[in-house]
């Protein structure tokens, strides 16, 4: 496609997608995460929010920062009642909810428009609707679309970090000028949450296996975030115990849908399909070249699965049920990276495999058809879930 026509079809697209979230965010009641972080940003200073002093658990300053001048921009101040007493936040604020929730919005619509436009531009226009599709499928990105918390301003920054990383994988003459950039990424995603170093240091790995040995260019790529995220994680507030409300799976399958492991492990059939082929010199059935493309964002994909379910263990282990007890609950919101890492993975792996049959009409609608019969119910299995979500939460 054109590229003039596809950026004025993403610019209407991110038109559309910012009216969407900005009714959801006017509808839409505050809960009390979301008045505690307001009251937070507003009682603390740059200096203390700067420095990891703000009672958050997370306590990565760059979406308090960014909120903060938001609200002196738009003259914005909470209601008195809301600093006053906890039971003040039973009457929810109508224009608080617009107010609070500009930059959550903006940040949740700019990463949708930025997967459309990568998978538009480099893969297919096709491609880019179908990621499209899987995005509205996705069960966080509707939860927290508008949501005053630093959720989206994640959701965001991985997937840049996420498209840069398979830009260079695909595009390896462009290493030098994609690396300051994602370097760029990395701070501030070391900047949003301390979890998000996970990310950082398997792509860091993933990039010397495949692209860059040079150990020296990982200092400020990986080793700068990794002191940023040990700082916040070290000035944090103890967390004490954790709770869990779902079981550890529940709440990976919340980011990174049990359709989207199938597709994982259908992949990984085509791959031992290969594997297999090129030890018995059997003839290939399909373009190896095409399905060897995809191997190190497969590889990433399952890295960070792996890491969240590690993760997850550690809080198990640390989980407690006595009363008096500081008990931090862990929900899925806390992984919600896995979501855009989840969708470009689906993407890429269905585009992947329906081009290595190429030359096969026959194979590809086969694969289409298999892998509409788990992305379609499962687009309306969130339809259904949104509606049950939505229903307590609006008025």
């Amino acid at each position: 496609m054109n590229q003039r026509y596809l950026i004025f079809i993403s610019f209407l697209l991110l038109i559309i997608l910012l009216a969407a979230g900005f009714t959801i965010a006017n509808h839409k009641r505050l809960w009390n995460d979301e008045i505690y972080t307001q009251v937070g940003i507003e009682k603390n200073s740059y200096g203390r929010i700067i420095s990891g002093k703000i009672e958050e658990g997370n306590n990565a300053p760059l979406y308090y920062l960014v909120q903060k001048i938001v609200n002196q921009l738009i003259h914005y101040s909470s209601p008195m009642g809301w600093r006053q007493s906890l039971a003040s936040w039973k009457v929810n604020h109508q224009p608080s909810r617009l107010m609070l929730r500009i930059t959550p919005v903006i940040y949740m619509s700019f990463a949708i428009v930025a997967i459309f436009y990568y998978f538009s531009r480099y893969y297919s226009i096709w491609t880019g609707l179908y990621s499209l599709f899987i995005t509205f499928a996705s069960l966080m990105v509707w939860r927290y679309w508008a949501e005053a918390r630093p959720y989206g301003l994640w959701v965001l920054l991985t997937t840049i970090q996420s498209l840069l990383f398979l830009h260079i994988l695909n595009y390896k003459d462009l290493v030098k000028k994609i690396w300051p950039w994602l370097i760029v990424v990395n701070v501030l995603l070391a900047l949003t949450s301390f979890l998000s170093i996970t990310q950082t240091i398997i792509i860091s790995v993933l990039l010397a296996i495949w692209v860059e040995r040079d150990w020296k260019k990982y200092i400020w790529f990986a080793g700068v975030p990794l002191l940023i995220s040990l700082y916040y994680y070290f000035h944090a507030p103890s967390p004490g115990y954790f709770e869990f409300s779902l079981t550890p799976d529940q709440l990976i399958r919340e980011c990174f849908s049990r359709e989207r492991f199938y597709l994982l492990y259908l992949f990984l059939l085509y791959f031992g399909l290969y594997a297999l082929q090129k030890k018995t010199r059997f003839p290939s059935l399909y373009k190896t070249d095409v399905i060897l493309k995809a191997i190190p964002y497969f590889m990433f994909t399952i890295l960070m699965l792996l890491a969240v379910g590690l993760i997850l263990l550690i809080f198990k282990i640390k989980e407690r049920h006595v009363e008096g007890l500081l008990v931090v609950p862990i929900a899925s919101r806390h992984f919600i990276n896995l979501t855009p890492i989840g969708i470009i993975a689906v993407t890429l792996i269905t585009h992947q495999l329906l081009k290595s049959f190429r030359d096969k009409p026959w194979m590809q609608i086969l694969i289409a058809m298999g892998v509409g019969s788990l992305v379609v119910p499962r687009f309306f299995k969130t339809v259904k879930e949104l509606k049950n979500y939505f229903q307590g939460l609006f008025g």
